[in-house]
């Protein structure tokens, strides 16, 4: 192999030195702005081991744009968060990895002395192979601009290339945080109207737009997808026909034409060339709208360019900004009734109306809500496959008594505050019966699938998390080895394709912090690492002499491997996850984007002794995370 030429070292060096040296004396205030120097560092650094002609150069990049923003801070100046009319690219630490990741900002002219607060385009890309954070900053140096330059515009990375899925969704509202942290660290958060947020992308990115769009329509005052894919089955080619139940089930999670009812919440104008095979991703969510009652009334357009192949030249997408105009100018606002469909709690809040529980995951459940009265003191809600909710109300006090129509039902209900200075009420379904007294805080206190512990196993990369190995001698060898190797396959597939660094523990080494703060994802079994042995007999997992038990399911231990999610017993509002990272691998990673879906559920069991192990079982837990019989 070839290896690419290093930078002089006395340059690199003296860049590392001095940067090393401003972030050793800079305070609470520079932190961010020291931050947003080290991504570049960052960047420069993962590419060290690339091949290919434009790296040298990339690097070089990286290491000058680092260089300046070093002689700006150095005379206590920062001009990059203030420029206009360019990009300007800054850096957050994740929470999932606690690494930094990028992002990229346009100010329009006129910003920083206007009064007025701008519309922002919160903006997902498309797929570029190779793409790394490098090539992303690179893309957006001050000199180049963004097509639509009278808005704030935000351009997520999303983690590469995973169609802003699990990591690369979570990236997404994290980018937006750290411009609205940003804008209010300069005193300009009054410029940015959260309320005139356009969700908006092309290609992977209108898939990824789909996906947000309509899981979460709240959050946007419109939504603006161009191509992209709506479906797994049809988009992604060659599947097995039929997928394995536990496959098909959770294809819900991702599948926005599953959710195409939510577009009765949000305004869509989707796009498409008239040539593009992608096209089919507009016509699913236009087929599916054919069988919804549209209330409230359907803001939905298509607009096609006669023609025209996978693109979107400059004059389409100055047809689709005359469509999105009207509602953009209007504002988003809190409408009086909600309407949505959720298949997980993941998923599941919509306006003033949030699902705490349902009657099964991955299976669709409606709730339509309305509120009136005086100080909005009447709801009217019907649901299905719903067992808890939770309403905001408008304008009352906690303690005030709520008139609660809900499927057929009168239930009088207590306002109670909802730790944002407002109040809500909260309802749980029991035995078919609607109620908000003691038995439904016992229900939603109880141990069962809640919002943002809800699996499947995938769904513990969402969030922080940290892996453990155990320093033990594992009695399995065999089956210890398997646990390893995917821990490492997991560690590459993150680096490579997440662009980020898998936080590794030994059991010995864990912080208390993290045992308590993070999800765990451990490996190994009840012999080799502590905390699984200190956590089993709290887990639907029994050791039995040789075996192991999940369920009705018993397992020789020195041949087969356990893999599950589950509530952490140090923090339920975390996961415990065993054995496993993401349960797709290097081959999905490098295929179409569709194919990131889950694979194995909430549990699996493998056969060691083959590459990767060999899947004999999967599936879910019930909602009470118990065993299915």
């Amino acid at each position: 192999m070839t290896m690419i030429q290093a930078d002089p070292p006395s340059t690199f060096a003296e860049v590392e030195t001095r940067f090393r040296e401003v972030e050793k004396k800079a305070g609470p205030a520079e932190r961010p702005r020291v931050d947003d120097i080290a991504v570049f560092m960052q960047a420069h650094n993962q590419l060290k081991d690339n091949v290919g002609k434009n790296v040298p150069t990339l690097r070089r990049a990286m290491l000058d744009e680092a260089s300046r923003r070093l002689d700006y801070l150095g005379a206590g100046r920062f001009p990059w968060v203030d420029m206009e009319d360019g990009w300007s690219c800054l850096a957050y630490k994740s929470k999932i990895d606690g690494t930094l990741q990028p992002c990229a900002v346009y100010l329009p002219r006129g910003y920083r002395a206007s009064k007025k607060p701008w519309p922002v385009d919160v903006v997902l890309h498309g797929r570029s192979d190779g793409m790394t954070h490098a090539s992303f900053l690179a893309a957006h140096s001050f000199t180049k601009k963004p097509s639509l330059r009278d808005r704030v515009v935000l351009e997520v990375f999303g983690r590469g290339n995973v169609a802003y899925r699990w990591a690369g969704e979570t990236d997404v509202f994290e980018a937006i945080d750290a411009l609205w942290r940003r804008e209010t660290g300069r005193g300009r958060q009054t410029l940015l109207d959260p309320d005139r947020m356009v969700l908006r992308g092309f290609s992977m990115g209108g898939a990824g737009s789909w996906h947000i769009g309509l899981h979460q329509p709240d959050r946007w005052v419109a939504v603006q997808p161009g191509a992209g894919f709506t479906t797994t089955i049809g988009y992604a080619k060659n599947l097995p026909d039929p997928l394995p139940a536990w496959q098909s089930r959770a294809l819900n999670l991702y599948d926005a034409r599953a959710s195409a009812e939510n577009a009765c919440m949000v305004p869509i104008v989707a796009y498409s060339g008239a040539d593009d095979p992608q096209m089919d991703a507009a016509k699913q969510i236009e087929n599916a709208l054919k069988t919804v009652k549209a209330t409230p009334p359907l803001r939905f357009s298509h607009i096609v360019a006669p023609g025209l192949g996978h693109k979107m030249p400059a004059e389409w997408e100055k047809k689709v900004e005359e469509t999105l105009a009207p509602f953009v100018a209007a504002g988003r606002k809190d409408p009086d009734r909600v309407k949505f469909v959720v298949h997980s709690l993941r998923h599941g809040r919509c306006f003033w109306v949030e699902t705490l529980g349902l009657e099964q995951h991955y299976s669709a459940a409606t709730i339509d809500a309305k509120r009136g009265g005086p100080q909005g003191q009447e709801l009217d809600v019907t649901t299905r496959g719903v067992t808890a909710l939770r309403m905001a109300t408008s304008g009352t006090q906690p303690g005030t008594s709520i008139n609660v129509q809900i499927d057929g039902q009168t239930v009088r209900a207590r306002a109670k505050p909802d730790g944002k200075g407002k109040s809500c009420v909260e309802l749980a379904r029991l035995d078919g019966r609607w109620g908000d007294g003691p038995d439904a805080k016992r229900y939603l206190d109880s141990k069962r699938k809640k919002v943002g512990v809800q699996g499947p196993i995938d769904d513990a990369f969402m969030d922080r998390f940290v892996c453990v190995v155990g320093t033990g001698q594992s009695k399995n060898p065999i089956v210890h080895e398997l646990a390893l190797a995917r821990l490492e396959a997991f560690r590459a597939a993150w680096r490579e394709h997440f662009h980020g660094e898998v936080v590794v523990r030994t059991d010995a080494d864990l912080l208390p912090r993290e045992r308590a703060d993070a999800n765990l994802i451990l490996f190994g079994d009840a012999s080799s690492n502590a905390v699984i042995r200190d956590l089993s007999p709290r887990l639907p997992i029994r050791y039995v002499g040789d075996d192991f038990v999940m369920g009705t399911r018993r397992y020789n231990a020195a041949s087969h491997l356990p893999v599950l999610i589950h509530p952490s017993p140090y923090n339920q509002k975390r996961y415990v996850v065993l054995n496993s990272g993401h349960t797709f691998g290097e081959a999905e990673l490098k295929g179409t984007n569709a194919l990131l879906f889950p694979r194995m559920g909430d549990w699996a069991i493998l056969r060691a002794g083959v590459p990767g192990g060999e899947l004999l079982e999967a599936g879910f837990f019930n909602e009470d995370w118990s065993w299915p019989q």
